[in-house]
């Protein structure tokens, strides 16, 4: 089991870089060349399909619950293809119902994001699938032919076709995801063939009932996940005009490039929790994770030198990267670890129930904070501070395993510092004194948890 953690981890770390190099370049050259407008309308739709998975309903969601911890040739053949084709047709007969209405809103960005609703459920069902049985290989693959298909889609409009119509950039969207979609199930049909595939396409409700029954709670826990972190745009959307709206949004895809690092994190851990519970293991990955999270986030000040440099446009936006970048900080604990301990200990009532909380919680900090200060940093700060109360509950959930003082202490110091180097100093000089400081506080409170993650970062790879 720990090999196959090393080994998930570095596949999906492998599998992240790809995606940096072609997020990095489309991220920086579509805000570049398109007008705001176009790339407003971008980030609206990329927005809208981030709450796609709830047209699931939850039947992923029990699926990846069933399989966490286990081998895809020792699972169920029948089971899981019934399961995969009773998926199938119910989001068929979702699409049937939603796109015929979204054409009489006569709203492109909607139509768009209706078409895609059936691909992108179905590739994010065979992505859990490999998630949860632990074969990271494909899941690796499946998000590098994502990435370098959008980016390919993007660069031929943007400079072989020039265009700044942005419905065809959301055509091009539909057209990757379906075509994506067609691909997973053509590997998963040959797979199947190679082993164990039946044939078996009946559709069960009875299976797709009790996926629904226990993944409903996860997947709206999911989906309270996403509307938390989407809720800053969603407010600056509605209550700032489109180019502050453009400006916010280009700083959270900056962003998510922190993803490329985390993901393998959260996508490996649960496969790993559901056999190791320890109160050992959970704690020294908490802090190995709490630790990256404070390196990762220097990628901050890059960022910074490159929008100073070569997007002049958008450095009203520096002082937002920096506080959602250090956001990021805390989220790397809570959906790295704590999320994950959720769903491995079958807790996602609890999870739901938090995240609901948390999500009320959000909306008021939100308000109050763009009430008193009415500019787009305010949102920033909200979601901040609803991170920092997100991880108060988790810690109490899972008492079990003790924050430590040093923990926090390093956490608030980290924050804090980033902060301040990010904001005032020029992006050279902040990058300098932020990593000089790092060393310094993780020497003095995270000695022995940086040795070991250095240690195990030199076992995974030796062992790649």
């Amino acid at each position: 089991m720990e090999g196959n953690l090393k080994k998930g981890l570095m596949v999906v770390f492998s599998a992240n870089i790809v995606n940096l190099v072609f997020n990095l370049l489309t991220n920086f050259l579509l805000p570049k060349y398109l007008s705001v407008d176009s790339y407003s309308a971008i980030k609206t739709f990329q927005l809208y399909t981030t709450y796609i998975g709830i047209f699931g309903l939850g039947a992923a969601d029990g699926m990846y619950l069933r399989y966490g911890g286990e081998q895809l040739n020792r699972v169920d053949e029948s089971v899981l293809e019934t399961g995969i084709f009773s998926f199938r047709i119910l989001m068929i007969l979702e699409s049937i119902i939603l796109i015929p209405f979204s054409f009489v809103l006569r709203d492109k960005i909607i139509i768009a994001f209706t078409l895609t609703i059936l691909s992108t459920n179905m590739s994010s069902y065979f992505k859990n699938l490999y998630q949860a049985v632990g074969e990271f290989d494909r899941y690796g693959r499946i998000l590098n032919i994502t990435t370098i298909a959008t980016f390919a889609v993007n660069m031929v409009l943007l400079f072989v076709l020039g265009t700044d119509e942005y419905f065809l950039y959301l055509v091009g969207y539909v057209i990757v995801d379906a075509v994506i979609w067609f691909i997973l199930e053509y590997n998963f049909h040959s797979l199947m063939k190679g082993g164990v595939y039946s044939g078996h396409t009946s559709f069960s409700v009875k299976l797709i009932v009790e996926d629904i029954k226990s993944g409903f709670l996860l997947m709206v826990g999911n989906f309270s996940n996403i509307l938390l972190s989407s809720m800053d745009r969603w407010f600056v959307k509605v209550m700032m005009d489109t180019a502050q709206f453009a400006y916010y949004s280009f700083t959270v895809s900056l962003e998510g490039f922190l993803n490329v690092a985390i993901s393998p994190i959260t996508t490996t851990l649960y496969n790993y929790f559901c056999s190791h519970k320890e109160y050992d293991d959970v704690v020294r990955i908490r802090k190995s994770v709490l630790i990256f999270g404070t390196v990762i986030v220097a990628a901050a000040f890059p960022a910074k030198f490159i929008i100073q440099v070569w997007l002049q446009n958008y450095t009203g936006a520096v002082n937002v990267l920096f506080i959602l970048f250090s956001t990021q900080m805390i989220y790397a604990v809570i959906k790295g670890v704590y999320v994950n301990l959720y769903k491995a200990v079958k807790k996602q009532n609890l999870y739901f129930l938090r995240l609901v909380s948390i999500l009320i919680i959000g909306a008021v900090i939100n308000f109050v904070f763009v009430n008193i200060y009415f500019v787009k940093e305010a949102f920033a700060y909200g979601t901040l501070v609803s991170a920092v109360i997100w991880l108060l509950f988790s810690i109490h959930d899972f008492r079990e395993y003790v924050f430590s003082f040093r923990e926090g202490a390093c956490l608030v110091l980290e924050i804090f510092l980033f902060n301040a180097f990010g904001m005032y100093f020029n992006a050279i000089l902040g990058l300098v004194l932020y990593v000089i400081c790092t060393i310094s506080l993780l020497l003095i409170l995270m000695r022995e948890e940086k040795m070991q993650l250095l240690n195990a970062v030199k076992k995974v790879l030796k062992f790649r």
